[in-house]
């Protein structure tokens, strides 16, 4: 399965990659900027705000399953930020996920 990993260059998102090599998948990781270590390890790297629905479905072409891990953390920062990534992203990631049959 090609899966998708949202947050890939995060801790989280990393290791499960990783796992996901183990397991004879292919990741492909989802996230805002590039990472060297996903690059040296030979991992497709897509990149789009997950609040941006447009940017988010360029994203989805080819992928079989996802696996959602990407958010803003912690107790610092505008309430907006918190909701354009956690709510908004997370509502269209599951939007698309439904309209492309994943």
């Amino acid at each position: 399965m090609k899966v998708l990993v949202t947050g890939g260059n995060g801790f989280l998102g990393q290791h499960i990659i990783k796992e996901l090599y183990k397991d004879s998948h292919i990741p492909v990781s989802l996230s805002r900027s590039e990472s060297a270590l996903l690059k040296k390890l030979g991992v497709e790297q897509r990149h789009a705000d997950i609040a941006n629905k447009e940017q988010l479905k360029k994203c989805l072409h080819g992928i079989d399953a996802i696996i959602h891990t990407a958010a803003i953390a912690g107790i610092w920062g505008r309430p907006e930020t918190f909701y354009q990534t956690n709510f908004l992203g997370t509502k269209n990631l599951v939007d698309l996920a439904i309209e492309h049959g994943i």
